[in-house]
Order: structure tokens, then sequence, then C-alpha cells
């Protein structure tokens, strides 16, 4: 995998708003992986809590749909 990331995703042929999302961290999944790079560095500080909270989600939906998350990966995981 040594292509950059811009030609693997343009290869993808992915709608505009996936490959802004990725490349640019733009438009909601742009927010939604920001976000997840936040939870997964533990970087709480660098949360776009005002762009969140658009969107219905405060820091304590946050969590409560993280908790989830990991409680649902390891249950696929341990059925593996």
């Amino acid at each position: 995998m040594d292509q950059p990331l811009l030609d693997i995703i343009k290869g993808l042929s992915l709608p505009g708003s996936m490959e802004e999302g990725i490349l640019h961290e733009s438009g909601l999944l742009g927010l939604a992986l920001h976000t997840a790079k936040c939870l997964q560095k533990n970087l709480h500080h660098s949360l776009k809590t005002d762009a969140l909270e658009k969107y219905g989600i405060n820091l304590t939906t946050l969590n409560d749909l993280y908790t989830s998350a990991i409680k649902a990966s390891d249950e696929i995981m341990n059925n593996l």
C-alpha cells in the first residue's frame, strides 16, 4: 500500500461528500471522522462540540454512543 491516500480515495469512485469527509474532514461525514479520531486518541478537548450539538449530540450522548459501540465490537470479537 505505497499509494498516497488521495490516489486510493480517487480510485474508489466514492461520492463527493465521502471524499471530502475523508480527505478534508468536512461536512457531516468529516465531523464523524474527526470525532472518531478524537475519541480514539483520547483528545476530548479537540472535539467539535458546537458542530456535534447541531445534530443533537452532546457529550453525554457521545459517551453513550461510544460505550455502546465498544460493547458491540467486543461482542462481535468474542463471537468469532
